[in-house]
């Protein structure tokens, strides 16, 4: 992938992407860490997730049909700086002791919507920095930033900065939005949607139901999105609880919470050093089916033993099997997805998937305080691996291909 380094859009682009990620990673432990201070109920706990996901529910259509009419670039930087300044309020507030968590709810669910254009803006900007046929190489480079970043350094970085002042994670992490926010304004290109092929537009409603009309007539991406939902329900079940898991059952203290989200970032590096070989050599739909598998195998293995190395080593696999997942379905959407509908697009398949993570947040606190803290890992082992089965029928190598040999050249 040589025409990777030797493009100086996408170094800028990788480059915020690690500052960007090293602070999602300090903010990834503390949040949950702000959350236990405030109570110990899971299903309050579990609220912070469900206001942090909402507007992927609420949000996405719209974002998604605004970033097609928008510069891209300047969605990402509006997004980053904005971040940036919820942030440090979020640090004063902490600091003058006024914090409770019905505040904490509502910088969550801010936090999340500035999110959702984030987000949105960065899948859908990657094409018009490099070629098509190097986005499985330019995504694996960003998701290895992300995974070095927002679950390796940051997590302990971040906890440990929580330990010395509760406030102080949040404020580093606007600190580096100011650099991202730098970088991402100093790209040179066109980053508006490429309006070619683009129809007469007729309203944000009608641009909307343009997108959807697609995705429905697209099977195989319409049947990844709901699937994506399982995953995510599942996995923000699991992650909504962690904190108090690693708390009150393995008994590893804040750092050791900390450690443990590093600790198993290690299987997602190897999963973005290895995921484009191993597409290249099964096939996208093979490894798309492997990585179902075994996401489904991980959340049973994390709790069976209660022992915080063998849940570090269950977190790595699912890390591992989330980059397969991703690396693959993102490129897969970004190859086949038409530029001036991606924003869209993006948007309708990330409602149907990153829509459900409240739900799964939801239904991890009410288990869990239900049920105990280990109920969530075991039902998600089984729901994914009935989801793997009757995937078997729908998502294979010969439908990718298909997608990929009538999607945009």
């Amino acid at each position: 992938m040589p025409a990777l380094s030797l493009n100086p859009t996408f170094k800028k682009l990788w480059q915020a992407s690690a500052l960007s990620n090293v602070g999602d990673g300090i903010a990834r432990s503390a949040f949950p860490l702000l959350a236990a201070l405030l109570t110990r109920d899971p299903a309050l706990v579990a609220g912070f997730t469900v206001a942090l996901s909402l507007p992927w529910l609420l949000f996405s259509l719209h974002a998604g049909a605004l970033i097609d009419r928008w510069d891209r670039k300047r969605v990402l930087v509006w997004a980053a700086a904005l971040r940036m300044l919820l942030l440090a309020a979020l640090s004063m507030v902490i600091f003058v002791d006024a914090i409770s968590l019905s505040l904490l709810y509502v910088v969550a669910f801010l936090y999340g919507i500035i999110e959702v254009f984030f987000d949105n803006a960065s899948t859908t900007v990657l094409p018009a920095v490099v070629e098509r046929g190097d986005l499985e190489g330019a995504n694996s480079r960003l998701y290895s930033t992300r995974y070095i970043g927002n679950g390796l350094l940051g997590p302990t970085v971040g906890s440990w900065l929580f330990t010395l002042f509760a406030g102080l994670p949040f404020l580093v992490h606007g600190g580096l939005l100011v650099f991202t926010t730098y970088l991402v304004a100093s790209m040179r290109g066109r980053f508006g949607a490429d309006d070619g092929e683009a129809e007469p537009s007729a309203g944000i409603l009608a641009d909307i139901r343009v997108a959807m009309v697609w995705l429905r007539e697209n099977r195989l991406l319409l049947n990844l999105a709901f699937v994506d939902a399982v995953l995510n329900i599942f996995g923000r079940a699991g992650r909504a609880i962690l904190v108090l898991y690693a708390l009150e059952i393995l008994l590893i203290g804040e750092q050791g919470y900390g450690i443990l989200l590093s600790a198993a970032t290690i299987g997602g590096l190897l999963g973005t050093l290895v995921a484009a070989p191993i597409s290249e050599r099964t096939g996208s739909g093979r490894a798309i089916l492997a990585s179902i598998l075994l996401i489904a195998l991980s959340y049973p293995l994390m709790v069976a033993f209660s022992n915080p190395y063998i849940t570090g080593l269950a977190m790595g696999i699912r890390s591992f099997s989330i980059l397969l997942w991703n690396i693959n379905v993102v490129s897969l959407r970004q190859s086949i997805v038409p530029d001036h509908l991606l924003g869209r697009v993006n948007s309708v398949y990330r409602v149907v998937g990153m829509g459900a993570t409240p739900i799964g947040a939801a239904l991890g606190g009410i288990l869990a305080r239900q049920f105990g803290l280990t109920t969530p890992y075991w039902l998600g082992g089984i729901v994914v691996f009935l989801t793997f089965l009757v995937a078997l029928n729908t998502i294979n190598n010969h439908t990718v291909g298909k997608a990929r040999s009538s999607g945009p050249a």
